[in-house]
């Protein structure tokens, strides 16, 4: 989702497109806290980047959020998010995924 949402910017801004593993190493040669990783789910190991989250905004729309946690005691969408058995959150049906853009 990451880098999808890089390419459509640099699209609209009609720049070139550098290659998702160039905008890996830019991403984590800018932010020392963002780093490569795997996670373990239920299909495996699957690639992905730590230290980087979505919005409250963007969140909501590509997670499954419980509305009662928020609406019943202020959480936020990050506390509020559906998390699998892996403690991951469970991402909305037919919402699109970072690994998926490799």
């Amino acid at each position: 989702m990451l880098y999808k949402e890089f390419v459509r910017y640099c699209e609209l801004m009609r720049a070139r497109v550098p290659p998702m593993n160039s905008f890996g190493d830019r991403l984590m040669q800018s932010y020392s806290s963002v780093y490569d990783s795997k996670r373990v789910g239920d299909a495996g190991q699957v690639p992905c980047y730590r230290g980087v989250r979505l919005s409250d905004v963007e969140a909501a729309k590509v997670y499954k959020i419980d509305a009662e946690m928020i609406a019943n005691f202020g959480c936020s969408v990050a506390e509020a998010m559906i998390r699998d058995a892996h403690g991951w959150p469970i991402v909305k049906a037919g919402a699109e995924r970072d690994f998926e853009y490799q």
